[in-house]
């Protein structure tokens, strides 16, 4: 008995080989997209706690919201940009993965974007939190001065009176 010989396979077109650089990108891209979800969650609880904070002031409020809008955003273009990255290591021909993988790097630069941008808000809310508060507190002091000075009025003239008094 003779064994034939075997004929190696013809490689598919259609698949692509995956070699050890795919599978760091494609637990890069997984993690990308585990990130991306736990980051969103964690702003939806954000959220929904400031919601039910009544003492919360209303400029505060709007901040937080446009923060959370801002911080959403990221977090979505993050995981886009894990889908990207496994389309582009997956997908079998040579045009696609480069325009995923384009993708992918213009979504996370957007995203480092929108971040330096929450970064300089956050600076310029404190920064404008402190002077109103700066304010605030100058306000109260020459109310509370008034008051003392008025009540000094008081106590002298009541002293006077009961100065009168006594002499009569």
């Amino acid at each position: 008995m003779r064994q034939k010989k075997r004929e190696p396979r013809e490689k598919t077109k259609n698949v692509k080989e995956i070699n050890m650089n795919h599978y760091i990108l494609l637990a890069i891209a997984a993690l990308m997209i585990t990130s991306a979800i736990w980051f969103a969650r964690r702003l939806w609880v954000a959220l929904v706690t400031m919601q039910d904070d009544e003492d919360l002031p209303q400029r505060s409020r709007t901040f937080f919201s446009r923060q959370f809008r801002r911080r959403i955003q990221i977090a979505a273009m993050i995981g886009l940009s894990g889908v990207f990255l496994v389309a582009a290591v997956l997908t079998p021909t040579k045009a696609l993965p480069l325009l995923f993988g384009s993708l992918s790097v213009v979504l996370l630069l957007w995203s480092i974007l929108i971040a330096l941008f929450d970064v300089i808000s956050i600076n310029m809310f404190y920064r404008r939190s402190r002077h109103w508060d700066e304010a605030q507190r100058a306000k109260m002091q020459y109310e509370l001065d008034q008051k003392l000075r008025e009540m000094q009025g008081e106590d002298i003239s009541h002293h006077e009176e009961h100065e009168d008094s006594r002499r009569d």
